[in-house]
């Protein structure tokens, strides 16, 4: 079975509303949950509209994470079948 990941490096994800609910909030896990498992959740749900449509392939999986002090986020995303081809 042949499956495609497609990895996605975010820098500066935080933009400054997030910057601020960072340093209101104080709690780095709050901010590390809205942007892992609250859009993990999201996509499994339902992916963003097209994104299948354009890479010919159903979004099995979303791992993502997020380094609040550096300011950068990881995504994942697992298709269902090569989208090179």
């Amino acid at each position: 079975m042949s499956r495609t990941w497609l990895f996605q490096l975010y820098m500066g994800t935080l933009h400054q509303r997030k910057n601020s609910l960072r340093v209101h909030l104080k709690d780095k896990k709050m901010v590390h949950a809205a942007r892992t498992s609250m859009i993990q959740d999201l996509y499994a749900k339902s992916p963003p509209e097209g994104m299948e449509e354009l890479m010919g392939s159903k979004l099995l999986h979303l791992f993502s994470d997020i380094k609040t002090e550096e300011d950068f986020a990881i995504s994942v995303f697992v298709f269902e079948k090569n989208i090179s081809d």
